[in-house]
C-alpha cells in the first residue's frame, strides 16, 4: 500500500498516478471521449532568489489535497505527480475541466484551510488544464510535459493562475 501512495497525504504518488493516466488516455481512446488532467503548483512566495522552500509547503499539500477531494466526483483519480498535485478527470471536456480547474482554485481560497503558518508565508496556487482530443498520437510523457509548461506560463501571469491547452489521443 504504501508504495503506490504519498505517505504525507495519502494520494497516488507519481507512480500510480501516470499507470491510472495511461489506463484513462487507452479508454478514453477506445470509446472516443474526452478527458482531462489538470497539473497543481504551490508556489511560494520568496523574498530572495536564494530563499529556502518553507518547511510548510508539505503541510499546504495535505491541507489542499483534502479540500480537493471533498471538490472532485467520485470517478475522478487525485494524485501526487512530481511536486505537483494532479487530477484525471475522465469524461471531461475543455469546458468541464475548466469548471473544475475555478472550483479548484476556489478551495485553495476557502477559509476552513488550515495553514500551518501564522501569515509570514505567502502561497499562491498555479493551475493548468490539458484535455485529451481525438485526433493525432500523444504519449503519457508528451501530455504531463505540457502541463508541466502550462504551470510555468501560469506562474508568470497576474491575476488568473489557470492556463488550458488541449493534447491529442494516443493510440
Amino acid at each position: 500500500h504504501l508504495s503506490l501512495y504519498d505517505w504525507e497525504t495519502g494520494l497516488y504518488n507519481s507512480i500510480l498516478f501516470k499507470e491510472s493516466l495511461k489506463r484513462e488516455m487507452k479508454r478514453a481512446a477506445r470509446k472516443k471521449y474526452p478527458f482531462s488532467v489538470i497539473l497543481v503548483e504551490i508556489d511560494e512566495h520568496k523574498e530572495s532568489e536564494g530563499e529556502d522552500e518553507s518547511p510548510y509547503l508539505e503541510k499546504v499539500f495535505e491541507s489542499l489535497s483534502y479540500n480537493f477531494k471533498i471538490a472532485l466526483r467520485q470517478t475522478d483519480y487525485l494524485g501526487r505527480y512530481l511536486k505537483y498535485l494532479g487530477f484525471i478527470l475522465p469524461d471531461t471536456d475543455a469546458a468541464g475541466s475548466m469548471i473544475v480547474a475555478k472550483k479548484l482554485e476556489l478551495c485553495s481560497t476557502e477559509s476552513n484551510i488550515k495553514w500551518p503558518f501564522k501569515g509570514e508565508r505567502q502561497f499562491f496556487v498555479n493551475i493548468s488544464v490539458v484535455t485529451f482530443i481525438q485526433n493525432k498520437v500523444i504519449s503519457v510523457e508528451d501530455m504531463l510535459s505540457q502541463a508541466v509548461i502550462g504551470l510555468k506560463k501560469a506562474s508568470m501571469k497576474k491575476g488568473s493562475k489557470i492556463v488550458q491547452s488541449s493534447t491529442s489521443v494516443m493510440i
